[in-house]
């Protein structure tokens, strides 16, 4: 195959995983609420850096709890 056809089957691959990976952050966005505030990723970790083991803990298990009750 010619450099062209190489460049282009990586170009069409590449923007295809793009999509899917956008879509696939969508279907996570629906399905778990990510924007809250509760269980974001990021609040959950400084709040187990700036809090004691038991607050950390109990924060983490309830984002757990409403993830498996939401399937």
């Amino acid at each position: 195959m010619s450099d062209q056809t190489d460049f282009s089957i990586v170009i069409i691959l590449v923007v295809g995983l793009y999509f899917y990976l956008n879509y696939i952050k969508g279907q996570i966005k629906l399905k778990n609420d990510y924007y809250n505030r509760k269980c974001n990723p990021i609040n959950l970790f400084l709040t187990s850096i700036n809090s004691n083991t038991e607050d950390s803990i109990g924060k983490f298990s309830s984002c757990v709890n409403e993830f498996n009750n939401k399937k």
